[in-house]
């Protein structure tokens, strides 16, 4: 009787704990949803990607087309005025005729950004006031060209990939070269959907504002308001289920099975 007792326990235990799995589980499948929306990314363990004028180690990672409003009652929602004619891609598609092309990464020690202008600004290029936000605490900074001259005079140049330098802003660091830092232009041919790279480590963020704290990331966001209306955000996958199982394995199965625990996933969507 004793025994069957402790196994009934152990049945509505594990019951237990699977429905708490499913629960927590369903919970982060909505998060994720959630996250969609607004434009998620993964924070990622392991770099992929070089900041070496090279820009194609960029296609494999989530990407985002952006506009500097939120245009959805005419024209912009699906497309751009360009000489009086209305450019425009279905519904649920996006092309850099009508959008910035652009994707956030991070790796645990620098943070990465690529954007690919859009069609609308043509040969105009944009790197003022690029905001980051770690846990939602702000760091500012300013793309320039080589010698701290205007990034938007860099348009003249011939066709080719240029180095960039990275300057902090709004701050006592105002101006100063952000330490650890490189980036690169590319200038098309026809001078279109120009595209540039950054990197920037997360203990320049920190230095700027010492509110942030790069040991304990759950989010890091870009924002500029010459390009976009809305910030986007590059996150981990919650490990909560992943916790909840390894603690109900331990409870139940100790002494019957060896439980490795597994290493938190990246989300991407």
């Amino acid at each position: 009787m004793k025994r069957k007792g402790i196994g009934k326990l152990i049945g509505i235990w594990m019951c237990l704990c699977l429905s708490a799995m499913l629960f927590m589980g369903a919970g982060t499948v909505a998060h994720a949803g959630n996250l969609a929306y607004t434009n998620a990314f993964s924070l990622k363990d392991e770099a992929a990607v070089a900041i070496d004028g090279d820009f194609s180690d960029w296609d494999s990672l989530p990407c985002s087309y952006e506009f500097n409003w939120d245009n959805s009652a005419n024209c912009w929602e699906h497309g751009v005025w360009v000489d009086g004619v209305c450019y425009k891609t279905e519904p649920g598609t996006y092309s850099t005729d009508v959008r910035h092309k652009m994707q956030l990464y991070c790796d645990g020690e620098y943070v990465y950004l690529h954007i690919v202008y859009a069609r609308e600004y043509g040969d105009r290029l944009n790197g003022n006031d690029f905001r980051f936000y770690v846990n939602e605490q702000e760091a500012a900074f300013q793309v320039v060209a080589p010698g701290g001259g205007f990034f938007e005079s860099m348009k003249d140049n011939d066709p080719g990939v240029y180095a960039l330098e990275i300057r902090h802003r709004d701050t006592g660091l105002s101006f100063l070269n952000a330490e650890g830092t490189n980036g690169y232009l590319h200038l098309t041919e026809d001078k279109i959907n120009n595209e540039i790279e950054i990197r920037i480590p997360l203990a320049e963020l920190q230095r700027q504002n010492a509110n942030i704290d790069v040991e304990t990331i759950t989010s890091i966001q870009f924002f500029t308001p010459n390009l976009m209306y809305r910030r986007i955000t590059a996150v981990g996958t919650s490990s909560g289920p992943i916790l909840l199982s390894a603690l109900c394995g331990g409870v139940v199965l100790c002494g019957f099975l060896g439980y490795k625990r597994k290493k938190h996933g990246d989300l991407q969507v």
